[in-house]
Formats: structure tokens, sequence, C-alpha cells
């Protein structure tokens, strides 16, 4: 499998599973209905990333009608909290699920690459206000970001690049010249991300589903990497110096995924587990942990 036709498997989906495990609101019916658009926007989008990683026929088309679908639920959500009226956030925060749907409307806005209100409505959120999964996401979502605008900046965000060869990409280059092309300015800005997602992962439980999430994340960034290696393309620029994963990066990849197995291995059905574990370890060049080093954690 090669990097164009995986690519879009790690843009980063969104948080359809972790919305699920959120705390109920039968009583607020506008933020049960946030949810339900911000859920089948997350839905579309993966299905949009699995047409593209398996090369189904007509996944081309099928990934652009997709991704039209997710970026108009994540609109109706924001446009949905964004309706609220006073005395029906008063009642939100009564009832403790303000923070949380403020999280969803600043996911929605990370997701439509709305950074700035992304970063502007989760400033806006209090502590007081979240669940501790709910502070986990918020405190990823700089994390987060970053990968999204790495991504982007590696791909210049052309949705056709999982169907070109290599001599359709743009290419990276080394050096310190400045602009979005640049390596050095695209490792360091993963670097950073995995840094927020190592401190935001720390604050969730080993058993939630947002723990396994954003581990996930953080493997996705390294992937990221892996691919601005991958782009150092010949012309009509220099490719950037020639890296490999030190040792130290791979001891790293390998703890979280012993981490993320373990914590695979208490939320999630065994079939998910070993589908996921077994993609993730293949993207990265990772061993399947064994089963024993959950009970050394």
């Amino acid at each position: 499998m090669t990097n164009a036709d995986s690519r879009g498997l790690w843009k980063l989906g969104a948080f359809a599973c972790v919305v699920a495990a959120f705390a109920g609101c039968a009583d607020v019916d506008k933020l049960r209905e946030a949810q339900a658009s911000f859920n089948a926007a997350s839905t579309a989008e993966s299905e949009g990333r699995l047409s593209a990683y398996t090369r189904v026929s007509g996944a081309a088309a099928n990934v652009g009608d997709l991704s039209v679908q997710a970026s108009a639920g994540y609109a109706k959500t924001i446009t949905i909290l964004k309706g609220l009226k006073d005395k029906e956030i008063q009642q939100l925060q009564a009832d403790k699920l303000w923070g949380e749907a403020q999280t969803i409307e600043a996911l929605s806005y990370w997701r439509l690459k709305d950074y700035d209100h992304a970063t502007q409505v989760a400033g806006s959120i209090q502590s007081k206000d979240l669940f501790p999964r709910d502070a986990a996401v918020v405190d990823a979502l700089p994390g987060l970001i970053k990968i999204s605008q790495a991504n982007e900046d590696i791909f210049m965000d052309d949705p056709q690049a999982p169907y070109k060869d290599a001599s359709g990409r743009q290419c990276l280059y080394g050096g310190g010249a400045p602009g979005r092309k640049n390596f050095g300015q695209i490792d360091s800005l993963l670097d950073s991300a995995i840094q927020d997602l190592e401190q935001a992962t720390a604050k969730a439980a080993p058993s939630d589903p947002v723990y396994s999430y954003l581990l996930q994340a953080q493997f996705s960034a390294y992937k990221n990497k892996s691919d601005a290696l991958a782009y150092g393309c010949r012309a009509p620029n220099p490719p950037p110096d020639k890296r490999v994963p030190t040792t130290a990066e791979l001891q790293a990849a390998q703890s979280k995924m012993n981490k993320f197995y373990c914590g695979l291995r208490s939320n999630t059905p065994k079939t998910t587990a070993d589908s996921l574990m077994g993609f993730w370890t293949n993207i990265l060049g990772l061993n399947i942990p064994d089963p024993s080093v959950c009970s050394l954690q």
C-alpha cells in the first residue's frame, strides 16, 4: 500500500465514536439534534476515507459526495448550537452539558478547517463545565489542528491526492526557504502536535474510547512524518535532507502502540480491536503487542 493510496485514512477523522460516548441529554432536544448531526457528518467523513483507502469502483466521486455531506453536517451542527436561546443555554449549564455542547461546536469548526473559530470556542469553555473525557478532547484540539495543518501543507489539501502518481504531487523542500511546503517546519509542527496529544491523553482513562482515539491521533502524526519524507520529490525543488525515524522515535511509537492495544482490549470488541491493531502496526512498521504487555502497565 502506497502513501498515495492510503492518505485519506489518516487525514484525521472526526469524533463519531467519542461523541457517541458522551453523556445523554434526553431533556435537551437541540443538543441531541446537534449530536445527531455531528455523528452523521462523522460517519460520512469516515466512509469517505474508507472508500479512498479501499479504492472501490467510483471511489473518487463517492469521496467527493461524502465530503460534501460531511461538511454540510458539521455546518448544520454549528447552526443548531448557535441558535440556542439564553434560556436553553442556561438549562444546559444547569444540566452540566454546556461544556459538551461547546466541545461539539469546536470540533465541528475543526473539521470544517475553521481553526480560528475552533480555537476561540475551545478557549471559552470553562473547565467546571467539562466531564473528564470532554476535558481531554478540548486539551487535544490544538494538537489535532496542528496535524490537520501539517497534512494540508504536505498535500496542499488536494482531494485527488490519493489518485495521483508521484509525478502529480507537489514537492516539499528542505533548507530555510519560507512557505507551507518546508519540510523542517512541517516536522516541527508534528512534534508539537504529538506533545499536545500526549498531555491530553494522560487525562483520559485507558478504558475510555477517547483514550484510544487520542493515541490513534498520535499515530497519525507519525504517519504524516512518514508522508512528509515521501513527498520530498526531486523536481522542481530539491528534496529535504534524507531522514529515517530514530531509535527513540520508534521506541516511543511502539510504547504508544502497547498502550493503544491495552486500551482497546478494555473498550472495543475483539474483531474491531484486531483490525485497528493490524492497520496501524502495518502502516507504522511496528510490532503487534503481546497480551502480556498489559499486565506491565
